[in-house]
């Protein structure tokens, strides 16, 4: 069934991240032992909202209370890197088409920092509206991917036709479960151009 709904994955697909550069950050201004006593699931809490920005701040902290809270939330935000000025031409040409769509995995803390990079960096203060039709972060949802609860979520919300849609994401558990969700799909290797690559997920998706 041809596409007619894009949904974009933010991180490695239109931000570009490095992720170690946060978890080298973080175990220098905290310890390495220190951040081995948090939960996996802490990080996934504050990814859908379940405890807040401060709560988050405070729980680190508390690992090494001599530690600086602006210095820990530089870390935090050590993996964000950019944005090429070419990935929003390219939002702006599909909006003409297609539905398009936001879908992330992020926290307030990240949100925070990315508002302020578009407006400091591109002067732009309508991200969410300009370049989308919609945007769904899982702090603000409740939900996050891989949870097939997101995918449906999304689908009803928006009203759209599973087998029209297609997501776009850089993790291969997100990709499968957007498929059993009846989604279509398209694995983004990480470090590709997406504005390069985009136009054959499409016509893969329009084949299959």
């Amino acid at each position: 069934m041809a596409v007619k709904n894009l949904v974009f994955d933010f991180g490695n697909v239109l931000i570009d991240l490095d992720i170690p550069r946060t978890e080298k950050a973080l175990r220098l201004i905290l310890g390495e032992v220190n951040l081995q006593h948090l939960p996996p699931q802490f990080w996934n809490d504050y990814e859908t909202g379940r405890i807040s920005e401060s709560a988050f701040l405070d729980s680190l902290q508390q690992l090494k209370p001599s530690a600086n809270r602006n210095d820990i939330i530089v870390a935090w935000n050590a993996m964000l890197l950019h944005i090429p000025p070419i990935r929003f031409e390219m939002l702006l040409v599909l909006k003409k088409t297609y539905n398009v769509f936001l879908l992330s995995n992020t926290n307030a803390t990240h949100i925070h920092w990315i508002y302020n990079y578009l407006l400091n960096t591109y002067s732009i203060t309508n991200w969410d509206t300009h370049y989308f039709h919609k945007t769904y972060f899982s702090h603000l949802i409740g939900l996050r991917k891989p949870d097939i609860a997101i995918y449906d979520f999304v689908i009803e919300d928006a009203q759209l036709n599973p087998a029209e849609t297609l997501l776009i994401d850089d993790n291969a558990a997100n990709i499968q479960a957007a498929q059993q969700a009846g989604w279509q799909t398209a694995l983004h290797p990480i470090g590709a151009e997406i504005c390069a690559v985009l136009d054959g997920y499409i016509s893969i998706a329009n084949w299959s």
